[in-house]
């Protein structure tokens, strides 16, 4: 089936409820998921008892002990079992239409992506309840999803990836540039939002000094930018070349021209005429917003 790997919070105080719901859900998808749990903290090795997680507390990490995503991938890809793994963040719920969506992805190499809805949840999930899935469905509304700007979960097939950056997981940037990543290394990208329900549970930022601020311009989520070569890598879903529909993968018609044309120059900006190129794209776009016009 599927190999998710996640690193977390302490088991502690209402991370503990939401992470062991996330685990829940993803354990509850298929018999033979498998999970495995980076890093160290309060409550890790109980959590990994507890629900029949893989607990790898030897990961690489930064001078605070944030895990490397390239650390994580690198060992996933070695000791999974499955073709197919997920990093998933360990407050997100995954409903049975994540396991249809993998399913109907037949490709050698992909990196499949999508937005999540925003919920409020304070309780603990009962997964044994045939209506525990349709009782979180019932509670979305439109205004709770989230804008395409960042990702929260990424499944891919072992082996699509080489030697990544050494970028810290739980700041922003490192999502993005995978993205961008992989369109660069013409490994189809699939927006998976129109056919699959994920939930984020919402949280404080108290395990951050800086707050959710520093989570998004703090120090290492500006070193995250910075490995990945700058904010021109920064791409989100909508700049994803595939969607996931339910006749299955196609390709995707959201990309406008003119952003087309820009990643087509930033992915091959390497050449001095690519990059005058680009530079000349966004001077007659800013020209167009002058003027009051939008760009095609």
């Amino acid at each position: 089936m599927i190999t998710f790997f996640t690193t977390a919070k302490p088991f502690t105080g209402p991370a503990a409820r939401s992470q062991s719901n996330a685990i829940r859900s993803w354990k509850a998808l298929h018999p033979d998921v498998e999970v495995l749990l980076f890093g160290k903290g309060a409550g890790y090795e109980e959590a990994a008892a507890r629900f029949g997680l893989v607990h790898v507390p030897e990961v690489e990490t930064n001078d605070k002990g944030v895990p490397l995503v390239s650390s994580m991938f690198s060992i996933a890809q070695a000791r999974g079992r499955h073709r197919l793994q997920a990093y998933v963040n360990c407050d997100i719920i995954l409903l049975d239409d994540f396991r249809v969506a993998a399913q109907k992805v037949d490709l050698a190499k992909f990196l499949m992506v999508g937005q999540r809805w925003d919920v409020d949840l304070d309780r603990e999930l009962d997964c044994s309840d045939s209506r525990w899935q349709e009782g979180l469905r019932e509670r979305i509304r439109p205004e709770m999803r989230h804008p395409p700007a960042g990702s929260d979960y990424f499944l891919y097939t072992r082996g699509t990836w080489g030697d990544l950056p050494p970028m810290v997981v739980g700041r922003a940037g490192y999502d993005c540039w995978l993205i961008c990543h992989a369109r660069a290394c013409r490994i189809p990208v699939i927006d998976a939002s129109d056919a699959t329900t994920v939930i984020h549970q919402n949280h404080d930022y108290g395990h951050l000094s800086g707050g959710a601020q520093e989570s998004w311009d703090g120090t290492e989520a500006r070193r995250n930018v910075e490995m990945a070569g700058g904010r021109d890598q920064m791409f989100t879903l909508h700049d994803a070349d595939f969607r996931l529909t339910p006749e299955g993968v196609v390709r995707s018609d959201r990309i406008r021209r003119y952003r087309g044309a820009e990643i087509h120059l930033i992915l091959r900006k390497g050449h001095v005429w690519n990059r005058l190129a680009l530079r000349g794209l966004r001077v007659a776009a800013r020209v167009l917003e002058a003027l009051g016009l939008k760009s095609p």
